[in-house]
């Protein structure tokens, strides 16, 4: 319910708090967002006889424990600052400035963001399907300083984005002798829906990202079992590094309760000595037993907030969605990891819900350990958003 506060001036809940002038078009929303994790792991005996590690056989924590303030000021300009609160600290996370409307160009954004590469990238932590994002997220450059133009074309259908980022070191950034990086990428989406009906929705992209590596010339990735308790069991770290090519080719589908997404990506690295090639990719299928559907917010922000058609309570039971995804992820040499998730949200009211997932991973790693080995997971998330 809306409460007016002074002339033309309304203060109301739309899934967090937003004050709101519509003459003038000013806003301002505060919401946030806890994700709260618990979880039992283990390794089979092949993988503890190959020296894999296991970090807890159980653990619990705040996966994501954040405020969200955005808003617009004179319909021309728009902010956001979103800060994590955790035991190590307050971290900045995206924030950034947003120019609109510009002529030619549509719109600029300045700032802390997230480079634009792939389809479960733009997508926000709270609209996942599953606990963690694939393991193709983890050739994604993430959040990064920089600067980046977008717009939507073809009556809103069509959408690209493309950025420089990287040209400021924060670490030094409150020094008298700031210099630009030398490390640098030049990042690029283009995405669109090429069917958009009540009965269907086809989603298609791809992005591609220019990457000049930091003055050590080192580059490399990480890779967990999509889970965050888990420890690394993929690791690729390389020297003598010139530049690195990303790119990526995303996909869904939507009708009605069923859902289908996938996404491939592929890291090629130029070294001095020799050259790498990286490969992932992941299929997803996802159906709700309640009878709802994904929402697709646009080709900018991809997937959005699922509202139960019935809420949890006296008379209603909220949405159910269950869900099973298969990905994988290439390292050096024949290093290798392969997870199948299944996973359930059982969405309580628009802003609350609950999801486990089970995790089954299998890895061969001939770097970091000595072969083969299996790591299962199971895992609940309790998670607030607003």
């Amino acid at each position: 319910m809306a409460q007016n506060i002074g002339s033309k001036t309304e203060l109301y809940w739309d899934n967090g708090f937003k004050l709101e002038n519509l003459s003038q078009g000013n806003s301002i929303k505060i919401g946030g967002r806890v994700h709260y994790d618990i979880g039992a792991f283990e390794l089979n005996q092949e993988a503890i006889s190959n020296k894999y590690l296991l970090k807890s056989s159980r653990g619990n924590e705040f996966r994501r424990s954040q405020i969200d303030t955005s808003g617009k000021i004179f319909n021309k300009v728009g902010f956001t600052v979103k800060v994590s609160v955790n035991r190590g600290g307050v971290e900045m996370l995206e924030t950034y400035l947003l120019m609109q409307k510009l002529p030619i160009i549509g719109n600029l954004m300045i700032g802390n963001i997230v480079e634009p590469f792939g389809l479960e990238t733009i997508t926000s932590s709270k609209y996942g399907t599953f606990m963690e994002r694939s393991l193709t997220y983890n050739f994604s450059p993430g959040i990064e300083n920089g600067l980046m133009f977008f717009n939507e074309f073809h009556n809103h259908r069509m959408a690209y984005q493309i950025g420089v980022f990287g040209l400021v070191d924060y670490e030094n950034v409150f020094s008298e002798n700031l210099n630009l990086n030398e490390n640098f990428a030049v990042t690029g989406r283009l995405a669109g829906t090429v069917i958009n009906s009540e009965e269907l929705l086809f989603h298609l992209g791809g992005a591609y990202s220019y990457r000049v590596v930091n003055e050590e010339n080192k580059y490399g990735f990480n890779a967990k079992p999509e889970v965050n308790m888990s420890n690394i069991f993929l690791q690729t770290n390389l020297m003598d590094v010139n530049n690195v090519n990303l790119f990526n080719v995303e996909s869904s589908i939507v009708s009605g309760p069923i859902s289908f997404q996938a996404e491939y990506a592929q890291t090629n690295v130029y070294a001095m000595i020799k050259d790498h090639f990286f490969r992932s990719f992941y299929t997803q299928l996802s159906y709700f037993l309640t009878g709802e559907s994904r929402k697709y917010e646009n080709s900018l922000d991809g997937f959005g907030r699922v509202i139960p058609k019935k809420r949890f309570g006296k008379n209603g039971f909220g949405a159910v969605e269950l869900a099973v995804r298969y990905s994988t992820i290439e390292g050096l040499e024949n290093d290798k990891m392969s997870n199948l998730t299944a996973g359930a949200t059982w969405i309580i009211n628009e802003t609350t819900k609950i999801m486990p997932n089970y995790v089954i991973s299998h890895i061969n790693n001939n770097n970091q350990f000595k072969g083969e080995g299996q790591f299962k997971g199971f895992q609940v998330r309790f998670e607030v958003d607003f």
